[in-house]
């Protein structure tokens, strides 16, 4: 069962991204080279990800944006795992870049476009 905009019941099935996809997303996600050095700041890591977002969100957000969303947390995911890199007090203490990177979402909902679309960390 699903719900139309009107909160009507009717029998469907609701297309999501698929499997395939989600992993293709986690490898370009991971494959992004600011992620993977620590001489850059979030600003450069924000121009080369945010076209991949905005397109994902154009392409697989269009009938199921929720479940693209509960999958796009993994960016977040890995902006930690940079911050915990870059910054020698987030190294051992993982709840603190969790805090800095909440932090920064906060002051700049506007860096990232996940960020725009409430994928907050």
């Amino acid at each position: 069962a699903a719900r139309d905009k009107k909160s009507e019941c009717f029998t469907s099935f609701l297309p999501a991204v698929s499997k395939k996809s989600i992993k293709a997303i986690k490898e370009k996600v991971k494959a992004c080279h600011a992620l993977k050095t620590t001489t850059v700041n979030l600003v450069e890591i924000a121009n080369e990800l945010n076209p991949k977002i905005r397109g994902w969100f154009n392409s697989y957000g269009k009938f199921y944006p929720s479940e693209l969303k509960l999958r796009l947390r993994y960016i977040n995911h890995r902006l930690m795992l940079w911050a915990r890199r870059k910054f020698k007090r987030f190294k051992r203490r993982s709840w603190l870049a969790a805090d800095w990177l909440k932090a920064v979402a906060t002051k700049e909902p506007l860096l990232f476009e996940h960020w725009m679309q409430g994928v907050i960390p």
